[in-house]
């Protein structure tokens, strides 16, 4: 087969696998029939495809991670900046409610990948300084694993304010299309839009702009990146040919053989929390 994404450790016998779960689905170890601790090791995680302990042997991932739960947002490590003096944190954590431990794993955007292992009643704060994240766990353990993630604006003049933001299971992608309403679309709003894609990844999305009517007000394609993200940062602007309204807008993203899912996020100097606006 063609090489992928291949990592070379360096010194094998310090090598923490738990730590390589979210991003190893093979293992490959040539001559360490010295490490005697090395099959000890890997059994909790990873099972014997073939091969001879004193050559080339091969493990697999024991546990299918079928379950995929998109973190829209990850929780942070530092306060993030926004206009007109506002700050921002994400608190974010994961608990494991069922009667038998969880190992969880998470692709964080940029890159970075993380494993956590959940005992029964057991929780665990997830921070990363990224935009989002998927984490994947057995799909037996699907429905006992619950992710918490609030963002809370931290300067005085915010007064606490929070806003509580869903995780996203596979389920809840819709397929081709979706629709968000009553969106704002005038100064002074700041309005965010965020998309992610699912199977049949495309290169781009159609994002358009209906009136309370239905009617098509503009439309325009967003790119989507190898990780089948895509983002624009200010509707408003970004639409500039579009004249700003009183009236609210629909957006529409369309993606045709793909499945999709989509917020935006409203953001009003003179209110201390954004306004969030799902999928119907």
């Amino acid at each position: 087969m063609e090489p992928t994404d291949i990592q070379a450790v360096a010194d094998p016998g310090k090598l923490e696998i738990a730590t390589q779960l979210a991003r190893a689905e093979y293992i490959f170890v040539w001559h360490m029939d010295s490490d005697r601790d090395l099959p000890a090791r890997l059994a909790p995680h990873y099972a014997l495809l073939g091969g001879r302990p004193d050559a080339g042997t091969v493990f697999r991932r024991a546990t299918d991670y079928g379950e995929q739960i998109l973190l829209p947002l990850v929780g942070s490590t530092i306060d993030r900046g926004a206009p007109a003096g506002m700050s921002w944190r994400v608190e974010q954590s994961v608990r494991n409610s069922g009667p038998t431990p969880v190992t969880l794993l998470l692709f964080i955007s940029g890159g970075q990948t993380a494993s956590f292992d959940l005992a029964p009643g057991a929780s665990a704060p997830i921070a990363a300084n990224a935009p989002y994240a998927f984490a994947s766990l057995p799909r037996n353990d699907a429905e006992s694993v619950q992710f918490t993630t609030v963002l809370r604006r931290v300067d005085a003049a915010g007064n606490g304010a929070s806003v509580s933001v869903p995780a996203v299971r596979a389920r809840d992608f819709r397929a081709g299309s979706l629709v968000i309403q009553s969106v704002p679309f005038a100064d002074p709003y700041r309005v965010a839009l965020r998309v992610w894609t699912r199977d049949g990844r495309p290169q781009s999305v159609l994002v358009t702009l209906r009136d309370t009517a239905g009617r098509a007000l503009a439309s325009r394609p967003l790119p989507i990146d190898d990780r089948g993200a895509g983002a624009l940062s200010d509707l408003v602007h970004d639409f500039g040919d579009v004249p700003q309204r009183r009236q609210p807008v629909t957006i529409t993203v369309e993606a045709p053989g793909a499945k999709l899912w989509a917020f935006a996020s409203a953001v009003d100097p003179n209110v201390a929390a954004p306004a969030f606006h799902f999928p119907r």
